[in-house]
């Protein structure tokens, strides 16, 4: 029993010398991450604070970090845009998901549309997106009370484009229910460059032209001023239906029964009105001899759609200059000048007259009468004509012109940023008839004398 006893006595100080070792070694890694933490955070505490710049986020006149604004802002930066071959605003937005555009240079053909280009935030319309230029408005479209043509928008010394996609009418008004589009230009630059591009489609017409001067001297914190200024140009042709073989054939597809050509053609159809007779002399005959041209039913029926101008053609000429001076190391004077034009020549198929002018029964060219082939069941009374003129597309053009100054002190007292300035907009815009657009009575006066 004594020896029993011995043994469970002699096990025990065993055990406590085991734990011991183990509490001693948990210390001592304890006392390790202890160590570590403090050398880390001596580390951290050790590097240098950074200041994050603050500027003036697009839908606030608070300035402060961009990344603390809640508002949904898309920033995109030019340089990536010109690595796409992006040159103008229209492009530029076309990136961008939330923007279906309200109205793009293409659909200027067969419309008139003065108000150029506009943009259209999360479509509710162009009247409620509202487009500034480094925080401030720019003049509407003269024959428009509500959008703004982006075809005036310089983008050559533009840096960054600031979209909000969320309502600002709290701060900008009600025409922001959609959204803000900020285009923000370089504060400085110094430096002479030229840049240029080509884009030539293998295909017939679309190509592109492009160039941009720029040039600035003068460092804002060295010598308190900096001025730059620069100009582009840019030229795009016009591609027609019929030179792309997705819409040359436009609405005849015969193989599929589909005849959506027009009456209004050349040769013309005819109506005589008393004894009902809708015919084309020519209508089995000579039809298929005119480009655009095929018969049906002893009928002409024009491919109008293969006519038309699918891309219009365009001419940009816009020039930015900006002067920054230094007042003192709170404020800085501002002038700005930013002068815009827009061309836009579109072309749409010959000038229709459906019935609206008659050809007499003397005239020459009456069925039978010695030049056109004779035709049974006329009544002898004046024919009404599907006429499309002769004198080639009708070719119109859109002109926008605007120039914008700006003047104005920023900078930052006592805490608070004054930020005031005077700006002063002008703008005009025209539409005229180039060519293809024929005087009615005159047309008629000369179906009834034969000449």
């Amino acid at each position: 029993m004594q020896k029993n006893k011995l043994v469970r006595s002699m096990g025990t100080p065993t055990i406590s010398k085991s734990l011991l070792k183990l509490s001693t070694l948990t210390l001592s890694m304890m006392c390790l991450s202890l160590a570590h933490a403090e050398e880390t955070e001596s580390a951290v505490s050790a590097e240098p604070t950074k200041k994050v710049a603050k500027v003036t986020v697009t839908g606030s006149s608070i300035k402060g970090v961009a990344a603390q604004s809640s508002s949904p802002i898309t920033v995109i930066k030019v340089e990536e845009l010109a690595q796409q071959g992006v040159t103008t605003a229209e492009e530029a937005l076309t990136k961008i998901s939330a923007n279906q555009a309200g109205y793009t240079t293409a659909q200027n053909v067969g419309a008139s549309n003065t108000s150029g280009s506009t943009a259209n935030l999360r479509g509710l319309g162009p009247d409620k997106t509202l487009v500034l230029l480094n925080g401030r408005r720019l003049a509407y479209s003269p024959f428009s009370t509500s959008e703004t043509n982006l075809n005036t928008i310089p983008l050559a010394m533009v840096e960054r484009i600031e979209v909000l996609r969320d309502g600002a009418s709290a701060v900008y008004g009600a025409d922001a229910i959609a959204g803000v589009i900020n285009f923000i230009t370089k504060k400085q630059y110094e430096g002479f460059g030229i840049s240029s591009g080509v884009l030539k489609p293998e295909e017939k017409g679309g190509d592109e032209y492009d160039v941009s001067i720029f040039g600035g001297y003068g460092d804002l914190d060295e010598q308190g001023f900096n001025v730059y200024g620069a100009i582009s140009y840019q030229k795009s042709k016009e591609i027609m239906a019929k030179d792309r073989k997705v819409s040359r054939r436009g609405g005849l597809l015969p193989e599929l029964g589909i005849n959506a050509g027009s009456t209004n053609g050349f040769p013309a159809n005819f109506y005589d009105p008393t004894s009902g007779v809708l015919a084309n002399p020519y209508g089995n005959a000579n039809c298929n001899n005119t480009p655009n041209v095929v018969a049906e039913d002893g009928l002409c029926f024009l491919n109008t759609q293969a006519l038309i101008g699918i891309q219009p053609e365009t001419e940009d000429l816009s020039a930015l200059g900006r002067a920054t001076f230094k007042l003192s190391d709170q404020f800085n004077a501002i002038a700005e000048y930013v002068y815009a034009k827009n061309e836009v020549t579109t072309s749409i198929a010959p000038d229709v007259y459906s019935r609206s002018v008659t050809l007499p029964k003397g005239s020459q060219y009456y069925p039978g009468e010695g030049i056109t082939p004779d035709v049974p069941g006329l009544s002898g009374d004046p024919l009404q004509l599907y006429l499309r003129s002769q004198a080639g597309n009708r070719v119109s053009k859109t002109t926008n012109e605007s120039h914008r100054i700006f003047a104005g002190i920023e900078g930052e007292a006592y805490g608070w940023n004054i930020d005031s300035g005077v700006t002063y907009a002008k703008g005009k815009a025209k539409d005229s008839f180039v060519s293809g657009y024929l005087n009615r009575s005159q047309l008629q006066e000369g179906l009834d004398n034969g000449t």
